[in-house]
């Protein structure tokens, strides 16, 4: 009998010897163990028994916090996705609403202006270039055009109404536009603007914005 109980306590400390110092160093092992083996402890050794129902629940503890602690980053990062995604969104929308706000300004179109091939004189009468599209995208309002020549110091205003020194004759269908399709001539308007060859710069505006094109034109 006395054998017998010596004996059982020789198994419970050698229990204790492996919980307590052997644990903290197979803890993976034990776990893995542990499910496999319905809550068994198996240790290098070739002990074989029970795991105390505390312990077990220890581990139990602990399997929940790692599941925890492995779905919490994954969660973090499809938020972090979630909300790049919705301020993309929301800028996209923002940048959008600013553009539609803003005035239209400014032509992709471009124009070449050449010498209208007519003799020039003293006279306030002169054909003295003719202008077409070389790349023209939109037809243009006359009320947002500013044309001007300028010969040396002298700069010359230029309208297809009359009263300016430099009148503009179209061939397209709508006065009220610069079409796409047609070709403008510029005259001398009751002002002699060159007697002779001369370099006649020139530059046009749409809506404030230089629209691009030919800077400067000799006639003769």
């Amino acid at each position: 009998m006395i054998l017998t109980l010596l004996f059982d306590v020789r198994k419970l400390f050698h229990k204790l010897f492996v919980l307590v110092l052997i644990w903290p160093q197979y803890t993976e092992q034990i776990l893995i163990s542990t499910i496999r083996d319905g809550g068994n402890l198996n240790t290098d050794e070739g002990y074989r028994g029970t795991i105390p129902d505390g312990i077990m629940e220890d581990i139990e503890m602990k399997n929940e916090m790692k599941n925890e602690q492995a779905v919490s980053p994954v969660i973090a990062t499809i938020l972090m996705v979630a909300i790049t995604v919705v301020l993309a969104g929301v800028l996209y929308v923002w940048a959008n609403s600013l553009a539609a706000d803003q005035p239209e300004s400014g032509t992709r179109n471009s124009y070449t202006a050449t010498d209208a091939s007519a003799s020039v004189s003293g006279a306030e009468d002169d054909t003295l270039m003719r202008i077409t599209w070389q790349h023209a995208e939109d037809d243009l309002n006359w009320a947002f055009v500013v044309m001007k020549l300028t010969v040396g110091d002298n700069t010359f205003d230029c309208s297809t109404a009359t009263g300016e020194e430099c009148l503009i004759t179209q061939d397209g269908s709508d006065d009220a536009l610069w079409e796409t399709g047609e070709f403008l001539t510029l005259h001398e308007s009751e002002t002699n603007i060159v007697s002779g060859t001369e370099e006649i710069g020139m530059y046009v505006t749409y809506r404030g914005t230089a629209v691009a094109g030919t800077s400067s034109v000799q006639v003769a």
